[in-house]
């Protein structure tokens, strides 16, 4: 409270008043902007924290449907014509009963002894036009900030809590807790800089013929289909030297994000800055098994907290990728490393737990994780013999059994990511189903354990989005590797 009065006082000296001009009936569908003539961006702020903290789940939307979703921020005024008017006058529910809107914000703040309520679309027509007022609102950027910090003090204190979020650092290189956007942006290295390429080729597994993998498990739900066979892609840069033994990258849900790694490759294995290069590692990126959730293929394959998926990828991906005769033909002395320190996994949600998997069951295999928006959530099948020890799956990293911390260190280096809107994010503990919560509580616990690890927090984001990845993904990879020498 103390800070939040500081910076009012502060933002009152040194900010200017902005003014917003526009009519008193603003409709959602009209999607229309708020228009102001200097300062748009202090009410936006607090406009985009308000949608930060708005409760809004699936089926996505495209961009979400920005206009609709995003928050109205309105000052309550004194007087109906325009000034500033207390909420008592007119109360919060008379308002949000006259207004029709698909998401009811649960955003409150205290500043300056006004109680400002947000609103989650640009209708304010059932009680502004019935008077009809057109009317000029005059919102001072320290107000406008006042609402944003409000927000975070009060209505971001309990779901902090909650979610056992902690402080973090502004994006940048290097270890610990980070926190980035909510402003994105495509690296340059994640784009085509007309580098020399590489070769990719694919090529397909069966599963009926894998000793880990048959899709006969007798844990599968029937209903869920299993592939026939899974598809393997393989990218080799123009950088790896045919005979050399290659570090290794395999990539969960193939083919994943093998476009933006590609392009990692080709620029940062040829950076002339040692600070920010790549080794000349293969990308194996391979398919799941099909469907998703309990009882499916995947999630057997992924959810199951096992050393089974490390070995299937150790003794039977890697044995095709070296079989296949496309790629004998192109490079026909083509050999990958049997250093567990050159070999790394990264995958996104459930794909992000079976990464961590990999490395933590066979840590003399994979020692290099990469865990976007990690299901480290209970996912594991209900029958799965792994239930007798480990009965909440990957929830017991962190939380419950807490392995990472109650467990010998092993040699692993590992990147964490969540978005601040994961999947299920306002879910309570005993879930064990909050990717936020068990996010933060992963990164809490590789901290505590003394581990090598980078844990990057997503503002104004989701599961999987790609906007993360493409901000972000050369910086992991960098990270990932950074300590990494060829021998």
């Amino acid at each position: 409270l103390l800070v939040l009065v500081l910076s009012i006082a502060v933002l009152v000296l040194v900010l200017e008043p902005i003014e917003y001009s526009y009519p008193a009936y603003w409709s959602a569908s009209s999607r229309e902007p708020l228009r102001s003539t200097i300062g748009i961006a202090a009410v936006q702020t607090a406009i985009e924290y308000e949608y930060r903290f708005t409760e809004y789940r699936p089926p996505r939307r495209t961009e979400y449907e920005y206009d609709e979703i995003r928050c109205e921020a309105r000052s309550m005024a004194d007087r109906l014509g325009g000034s500033l008017y207390l909420l008592d006058r007119i109360s919060s529910k008379d308002i949000f009963d006259r207004i029709s809107c698909t998401h009811a914000s649960r955003c409150r703040s205290n500043a300056m002894r006004l109680q400002v309520r947000y609103h989650s679309c640009f209708r304010v027509s059932s009680i502004l036009s019935n008077v009809g007022v057109e009317m000029t609102i005059r919102v001072s950027g320290f107000l406008a900030l006042a609402m944003a910090v409000g927000t975070i003090g009060f209505e971001g204190s309990d779901r902090a809590k909650a979610q056992d979020i902690a402080p973090k650092k502004t994006y940048g290189p290097g270890n610990g807790d980070f926190v980035v956007g909510p402003e994105y942006r495509l690296d340059p290295d994640l784009s085509d800089r007309g580098n020399p390429k590489g070769k990719q080729f694919e090529f397909r597994m069966t599963l009926a013929e894998s000793k880990f993998f048959a899709g006969t498990d007798s844990t599968l739900d029937p209903k869920k289909e299993v592939r026939k066979e899974r598809k393997i892609f393989v990218y080799i840069p123009a950088a790896y030297r045919d005979g050399t033994k290659a570090p290794v990258l395999v990539m969960h849900d193939g083919p994943s994000n093998l476009n933006l790694v590609r392009n990692a490759l080709d620029n940062l294995t040829v950076s002339k800055d040692p600070q920010r290069k790549l080794p000349a590692f293969i990308a194996i990126s391979i398919e799941n098994g099909g469907n998703d959730g309990k009882g499916s293929q995947r999630g057997l394959e992924y959810d199951t907290m096992s050393d089974r998926l490390a070995n299937f990828v150790h003794q039977e991906v890697f044995a095709a990728v070296l079989g296949n005769t496309e790629i004998r033909a192109a490079y026909p002395n083509l050999a990958l490393t049997d250093d567990p320190s050159a070999r790394a996994a990264m995958g996104c949600s459930s794909g992000g737990a079976a990464a961590l998997s990999m490395g933590w069951f066979r840590p003399d295999l994979f020692r290099r994780l990469i865990t976007y928006s990690g299901t480290f959530v209970d996912q594991q099948d209900d029958d799965a013999a792994e239930e007798a020890k480990l009965p909440l799956g990957a929830w017991e990293y962190h939380s419950s059994m807490k392995l990472i911390e109650n467990s010998e260190k092993k040699p692993l280096r590992i990147f964490t990511h969540v978005a601040d809107k994961d999947l299920r994010f306002n879910d309570p503990e005993e879930s064990y189903h909050n990717w936020v919560m068990a996010n933060e509580r992963t990164a809490k616990s590789l901290a505590a354990k003394g581990y090598e690890y980078r844990y990057v927090y997503s503002l104004d984001s989701k599961h999987c989005e790609r906007k993360v990845f493409e901000h972000t993904l050369a910086d992991t990879l960098v990270w990932m590797w950074q300590d990494y020498s060829d021998k």
